[in-house]
């Protein structure tokens, strides 16, 4: 489980956050990825299949959490190891009617919240990500109606990022 942290902790230190994609299915990668992090989030599409998705990833981190636990209190109580923190779910390609989520997107929320914590903003589907991704530009740099809204809703995302994970 050390390999990715290994190579977190060699980094420069100029870094202030790393930021590591996985896909969520349950391996030896993402149990490696959950003992580097401090945090996690999952970016969900709110749809049922993620509702889901997300206890698992939560009950994961316990199980990383608890394995560390036992790991450091049997074999190496010198290990220096901080529990990794499930700070919520990131609503993602949401359909919104009239500047709230649709009732399907907002009754997958409420799902959500009851397994944990969800962020309150949220990105809506549309295409300025579609067009920055084939233009393989960042969302801040295409120009259109959606593609600013949703510049806008990232840096939402983002400023709720940083307080959950300070």
């Amino acid at each position: 489980m050390k390999v990715i942290k290994e190579v977190i902790v060699n980094l420069p230190k100029k870094y202030d956050y790393v930021l590591i994609d996985s896909h969520p299915e349950i391996s030896d990668v993402l149990r490696s990825i959950i003992y580097a992090s401090d945090y996690c989030v999952s970016p969900v599409k709110l749809d049922l299949q993620s509702s889901v998705g997300v206890p698992t990833i939560v009950s994961e981190i316990g199980t990383v959490n608890k394995d560390v636990a036992l790991m450091k209190a049997t074999i190496d109580n010198n290990l220096i190891y901080n529990p990794t923190i499930f700070s919520g779910a990131m609503g993602m390609m949401a359909r919104e009617y009239r500047g709230t989520p649709k009732q399907t997107e907002a009754d997958e929320m409420r799902r959500l919240r009851s397994t944990g914590v969800v962020f309150s903003a949220y990105v809506t589907e549309g295409d300025g990500i579609r067009k920055a991704a084939q233009e393989r530009l960042p969302v801040y740099d295409i120009s259109g109606t959606n593609a600013e809204k949703q510049s806008r809703q990232f840096l939402q995302l983002t400023s709720e990022f940083l307080t959950k994970c300070p």
